[in-house]
């Protein structure tokens, strides 16, 4: 028996919410469960790529939506990209965060989390999620290439100061996701139709604490 397609269209968004992106196929952990074939290797997006992504974001934005599209880095382990070249790739979304029709997030190790990671994903109003398996005892398999447990190192990257996100910029006239969509360019976005909760923004130590 087939099922008219009405029946779905209240369970599926009319757009898409959630934008998921590989900055690097790169994992700086070897977890002995791991799936993922090229976590070894190094192939980073290009700037041409995430330009492309931004195009295809701003096509799809609602302008009239209270909610931002979200855009999360994934992968391997997205910092491991380094800033600057993060920095690269989130520069053809800035005209869409700025404006909040994006949001970023990124799903990360924390293992490379320290102030300079700090200021630079508060800066960008990232949303962070971190992958641990629990306590210790639970964790025995999340190892780095060495096979040294990862786990004091992950919670010290948890442990870093939390400082409450800041406001989101107002939205200006709809002309600023024009300008996004300068270009024609092939739809680059692999989108879900359903958003996480929310996941708590990384921020820096006071510059006095120890």
């Amino acid at each position: 028996m087939m099922h008219s397609p009405a029946r779905y269209r209240r369970r599926i968004a009319r757009r898409p919410r959630t934008v998921v992106v590989q900055a690097d196929s790169f994992c700086n952990l070897d977890c002995t469960y791991c799936y993922l074939p090229d976590r070894k290797q190094r192939a980073p997006m290009s700037v041409a790529i995430a330009e492309a992504v931004a195009r295809s974001v701003a096509d799809f934005a609602d302008t009239a939506s209270p909610e931002p599209v979200e855009v999360v880095w994934h992968a391997g382990e997205p910092l491991a990209v380094g800033r600057t070249r993060l920095a690269e790739l989130l520069a053809p979304f800035e005209p869409l965060r700025q404006a909040g029709l994006v949001e970023h997030s990124v799903q990360t190790n924390a293992v490379l989390i320290a102030r300079a990671w700090c200021d630079f994903l508060a800066t960008y109003g990232f949303r962070v999620g971190v992958s641990i398996d629990g306590p210790s005892a639970l964790n025995r398999r999340r190892v780095d290439r060495t096979g040294r447990p990862a786990f004091d190192r992950i919670m010290k990257g948890i442990g870093r100061r939390l400082v409450a996100p800041p406001a989101t910029p107002p939205r200006p006239p709809n002309a600023v996701a024009d300008q996004a969509r300068t270009a024609p360019a092939p739809r680059a976005a692999a989108a879900r139709s359903t958003r996480r909760p929310p996941a708590p923004r990384p921020g820096c130590p006071p510059r006095d604490a120890p």
